[in-house]
Parts: C-alpha cells; sequence; structure tokens
C-alpha cells in the first residue's frame, strides 16, 4: 500500500528526484532549499509517495485479459470462447496477494506529490537603504 515519506527539494526542474538528503517536515525541505545554491531562483519542494508491489497488482479480469489474447494469438478463432475466472474475484484477488508478498520485491523508487515551487528572496533586492 502506498504511503508519504519523506520531504524533498529539487533544483532541477526533472521529472527524476534524488532521495537525498530528505526532510521530517516540509518546512526542514524549505529552509534547506534557501540555503542551498545561490544559482537558482526557485526551487520545487515536494513529498516522497513510496510503493508496494501490490499496488500495481492485476486484476482478475486483467489476468484473463491478457490469457485470453495469448490464446487467441496461438490458437486464433478455436480460442475465441475464452476462459473463465474457476472462483470469485475476492478468493482470486486474496490469493495475488500472497504471491506478491511471497514473490515479488517491493520497488525502490517513489514518486513525488504535493509539489510546489519556492521562489528565493534575494536579500539585497529591494533594499532602499541608501
Amino acid at each position: 500500500m502506498s504511503k508519504l515519506g519523506k520531504w524533498l527539494y529539487n533544483y532541477s526542474n526533472a521529472e527524476s528526484w534524488c532521495g537525498e538528503p530528505s526532510f521530517d517536515t516540509r518546512e526542514e525541505a524549505i529552509k534547506a532549499g534557501m540555503e542551498d545554491s545561490d544559482m537558482y531562483k526557485c526551487f520545487d519542494v515536494g513529498q516522497e509517495m513510496s510503493y508496494d508491489a501490490s499496488d500495481f497488482a492485476l486484476g482478475a479480469d486483467d489476468i484473463l485479459e491478457l490469457l485470453n489474447e495469448r490464446a487467441y494469438d496461438e490458437c486464433g478463432v478455436c480460442a475465441e470462447d475464452g476462459m473463465d475466472l474457476k472462483t470469485n474475484e475476492a478468493d482470486f484477488g486474496q490469493a495475488m496477494m500472497k504471491f506478491i508478498d511471497q514473490y515479488i520485491e517491493a520497488p525502490s523508487w517513489f514518486s513525488v506529490v504535493d509539489i510546489e515551487t519556492i521562489q528565493k528572496v534575494n536579500k539585497h533586492m529591494g533594499d532602499d537603504d541608501e
């Protein structure tokens, strides 16, 4: 099941975010981004969304469709009637989750959600104390 994790900042405006450094709060990530490189006028901050393999599990309908497509490709019109599920979808779902838990590694990657662009403020801009 997907879950929210640490906060990150990113200057590259890229689709790919690095997991380090990461922060417990949004405010900590913003502070670090503000203190980091002066080369950028803005940066993005967002929160990690990690996943389990079960987040991408196929349902009974998906599996049957794939099996029936392969059968048709192999056997042609003889396979037009297709295959049906032997059990109910709930039982199939439980079997799929058991298979995933036993045989599939959890992904090491994540997505980033709640992305917000933060504008850096130049401390010297707008100073009219002359």
